[in-house]
C-alpha cells in the first residue's frame, strides 16, 4: 500500500478495565501494516475498497485481549456506540477492519447521509470481511467517525442493563432485548450505553417524568413532536407490542437504578 494515502489524523482510544490506551494515528501507521479490503458496505448499499488496519492488529497494539465472555463496545464522535459480543464475532466468521481511507473517493471519503445531514466516516470506519455465508446471520455492527474502542465483561453490562433480570416477567424481557437491538447504541440506562440520546433511568427514569401514552406515540413518530430530530421513527418497524414490552422494561428498570454522585 503506497504511504502517500491521505488519511485523517485522529486518536483511537481503546481501553479495558482501567487500563486505557490512546493509539494516534502516526502510532497505528508506524507499528501496523497499512492493509485494504474489499466489502460489501451496507450502508453505501454497494462495494467498496478501504484502507485500514485488522481490528484484531489494533487491539493487539494496545496490549489488549479479549475472550467469548467480553463485549465490544465501538464508540462515535457523537456519542454513538455499537456494540457486539467477541462470541457473535466469532460465530459470525468475519474479520473487523478499522479503516482509515476510502480508496473509492478522491478527496479521502464519500459522505454518508445521517438523518438529513451528510457527514464524512472519518477518523475510524469499522467494516467487516465476511468470510463466510454465515456471517448473514449476525448483525455486525458498521460504526463510523470511530473514536473509542472498549472491551467490557458480559456480566457487567448485564448487571446495570438488566438487574434481576430472572425475576422479570415475559414482556418485561422482551422489552429489554427490543431495547437493547434498538435503542441502547443511543440512550444509556443506568449509564450503560451511548450519550446522542438522554439517558433514561437515572436519576429520575423517563416514566417518572413522561406520561406513558404520550411516550408511546413518541417512540413511534419523534418527528412528529420534534422537528429535526435525530431519533428514527419505529412505528411500523417493530413487531406488535414491542413499545409497550419496551415500557414495561423501563418501568421495572425504574425499580433497580444504579447509585449515582
Amino acid at each position: 500500500m503506497p504511504s502517500s494515502i491521505r488519511m485523517v489524523s485522529a486518536d483511537l482510544k481503546v481501553a479495558k478495565g482501567a487500563v486505557e490506551r490512546v493509539l494516534s494515528s502516526e502510532h497505528l501507521r508506524q507499528k501496523l501494516l497499512l492493509d485494504t479490503v474489499e466489502v460489501d458496505d451496507p450502508d453505501y448499499v454497494r462495494r467498496k475498497r478501504y484502507a485500514g488496519y485488522w481490528l484484531t492488529d489494533v487491539l493487539a497494539l494496545a496490549g489488549l485481549s479479549c475472550n467469548e465472555g467480553n463485549v465490544l463496545v465501538f464508540s462515535a464522535l457523537d456519542g454513538y456506540q455499537a456494540r457486539i459480543t467477541v462470541a457473535d464475532v466469532l460465530a459470525s466468521k468475519a474479520r473487523g477492519f478499522v479503516a482509515v481511507r476510502d480508496l473509492d473517493a478522491p478527496e479521502g471519503w464519500e459522505k454518508l447521509r445521517q438523518g438529513k445531514e451528510w457527514v464524512s466516516p472519518a477518523p475510524y470506519y469499522l467494516v467487516w470481511q465476511k468470510e463466510s455465508s454465515a456471517a448473514h446471520e449476525i448483525k455486525l455492527p458498521w460504526p463510523y467517525q470511530m473514536v473509542g474502542i472498549e472491551i467490557r465483561r458480559i456480566d457487567e453490562e448485564e448487571q446495570r442493563l438488566f438487574p434481576a433480570a430472572d425475576e422479570a416477567g415475559e414482556a418485561v424481557v422482551r422489552g429489554f432485548a427490543t431495547f437493547r437491538q434498538n435503542c441502547l447504541a443511543c440512550h444509556s440506562m443506568n449509564l450503560e450505553g451511548g450519550v446522542l440520546g438522554p439517558e433514561l433511568n437515572v436519576p429520575r427514569n423517563i416514566l417518572e417524568y413522561r406520561e406513558a401514552g404520550i411516550l408511546k406515540e413518541f417512540i413511534g413518530n419523534p418527528s412528529s413532536f420534534r422537528a429535526k430530530s435525530k431519533m428514527p421513527a419505529f412505528v411500523g418497524s417493530l413487531p406488535s407490542g414491542a413499545v409497550d414490552d419496551v415500557l414495561a422494561y423501563f418501568e421495572w428498570m425504574g425499580r433497580h437504578k444504579v447509585l449515582v454522585d
